[in-house]
């Protein structure tokens, strides 16, 4: 037969998982519904920025390459889910190496110059 202690012991391991069991749940209730609305934000901007790119590609629709390479970027960020950034990079590392690491340069020479200011 188990002890006094064994059995507050029990009741206290059954209590503390109950309030981590309602914990969970309530951050849940929390962090789903944010979650999800930076993923539409998110989505809103992808589609503004791919609006844009469309956009400024008509406007210098007579300078050829560079049009295209606009319609190329508004395609992409239509035809890609940003909101798994981490999956679409590993992507592009593996497809385009190259573009990736001149991207990297170009991001990490304005952050650069941004902080000396």
């Amino acid at each position: 037969m188990p002890s006094r202690n064994e059995d507050d012991a029990g009741g206290v391991g059954r209590r503390v998982r109950a309030a981590v069991g309602t914990v969970q749940g309530r951050a849940r209730d929390v962090i789903e519904p944010a979650v999800d609305k930076a993923r539409g934000k998110v989505g809103d901007l992808q589609a503004s920025l791919a609006d844009a790119a469309e956009s400024g590609a008509g406007a210098l629709r007579g300078r050829g390459a560079v049009a295209e390479r606009l319609e190329g970027t508004a395609y992409w960020l239509r035809e890609n889910d940003l909101t798994n950034l981490a999956e679409v990079v590993r992507h592009e590392l593996r497809t385009s190496p190259g573009r990736i690491a001149l991207l990297a340069l170009g991001i990490g020479f304005l952050l650069g110059r941004a902080s000396r200011r």
